[in-house]
This record gives structure tokens, sequence and C-alpha cells, in this order.
């Protein structure tokens, strides 16, 4: 941990960070994240984890949530998910004669001279890593 934060703030990362952490751990967060020296140039906010877990963080392109351990010491695992999206497919594009800027056009509006996006894409799941 401590090495991470301190490349984040070599690196001059230049948005917040925010770390989740068990509650439990506050302690031993506090002591990593400042074992060496160094120059602190970006923001860390601090979001503990406490009770079961949940949903910890949603953004456009991913939701972060967590799920308590079973396991002595305080512990949680985290699974980052991206949402489901839509996979266009070149074939069936070529077939209805869309193409170029046509596509995103498609894709914004979700229909194109009576063609919909469901007839020319198939959903695509979304991608989703866990850290346990």
């Amino acid at each position: 941990l401590a090495g991470v934060i301190q490349r984040i703030n070599l690196d001059q990362v230049p948005h917040p960070v925010t770390a989740h952490y068990p509650a439990s751990g506050q302690h031993f967060f506090d002591r990593l994240r400042y074992a060496t020296a160094y120059r602190e140039t970006v923001e860390l906010n601090q979001a503990p984890v406490a009770g079961a877990g949940g949903v910890l963080a949603t953004a456009p392109a991913y939701t972060l949530d967590s799920a308590r351990l079973s396991h002595p010491v305080e512990s949680y695992g985290y699974r980052l998910t991206e949402p489901d999206t839509r996979r266009m497919l070149p074939a069936l594009l070529k077939e209805h004669g869309i193409a170029g800027p046509d596509v995103g056009r498609l894709q914004r509006e979700g229909v194109l001279g009576g063609v919909t996006l469901e007839q020319v894409s198939e959903e695509r799941r979304g991608q989703r890593f866990a850290f346990v």
C-alpha cells in the first residue's frame, strides 16, 4: 500500500483517488500511508468498509462492490463490474447499408431509417474482476 500511494503521488495523478479498506484496519492504513517520507500531491480519500459490505462506488464505466469474507480478521472481497453494453455486428450493419457516422447515430438514437439497434447488435456482458 505504501508503494502504491507513493507512486500515485510521484505520477501526480490528476484526480482524487479513493482507498477502500476494512474499517477495523484504520490504524494499519494510517501507518502504511505514512511509512516513509514522500511529497503528497494527490488528494487521497479514505473510505473504510464496515458491516456486510455492498456497493462502494459507481461510475459510468464501473461498479465497485464488496462482500465480507469468512475470516478471523475483518476481511472483504472486492468486485469491479463493467455495465453491459451492445456490440455492433459488422455483417448486419452492412446488410442494412449502415456505415460511418450513421453507426454512431444509430447507437445514440436507437433507431435509424427503420432499423433498430437490436437488429444490428448483440448484448455484450460487462467484464467482471474479483479480488479476494
